[in-house]
Formats: C-alpha cells, structure tokens, sequence
C-alpha cells in the first residue's frame, strides 16, 4: 500500500464516553486493515456490557481516512442486530 501523505497508517486512537443510555465513541487516526479489529471489540463491547443501551454515537470528525476494510468494520456495527427492548 502507498503511504498517503499527511496519514499515520498505524495510528487509530478511540475515545469512549458513557451517558445515561448512550455511548459516544470518538475516532482519531486512521480506520484501516491494522486497526479494523481493535475498532469493532471496542465498539462492539459497550453493547453487550451495558443492559439498556440503546444508543452508539461515532464521531468519526477527527479521522484522517479509511480504508475499505475500515469501512467494511462501520457496515459491520451498523448491521448488528438491536438488543431486545
């Protein structure tokens, strides 16, 4: 893979803050092949660590790129089937 100018390749650093029946999970870096598992655990553990979560909130604002496997983990999430009400 070309080395993109003004991307670190290796560098995705993820910020997660938890409100009453939401959680907010900030993105910084660069979501690609290296970092696409550590992003969907990450993600994905909220989910079934906190009963009545009914809300994740991505800020993807400070993200200097993605690949297509980076996308492909988002698609994931988003495709995860809702927790019984």
């Amino acid at each position: 893979m070309t080395r993109l100018a003004g991307f670190d390749l290796n560098h995705l650093r993820l910020t997660t803050v938890e409100t009453d029946g939401a959680v907010r999970v900030g993105l910084e870096g660069f979501l690609d092949y290296d970092s696409a598992d550590h992003f969907l655990a990450q993600t994905t553990q909220p989910l079934a660590a906190i009963p009545g979560l009914r809300h994740l909130h991505l800020d993807c604002g400070a993200l200097s790129g993605v690949d297509s496997m980076g996308l492909a983990m988002l698609l994931m999430l988003h495709r995860r089937p809702s927790p019984p009400a």
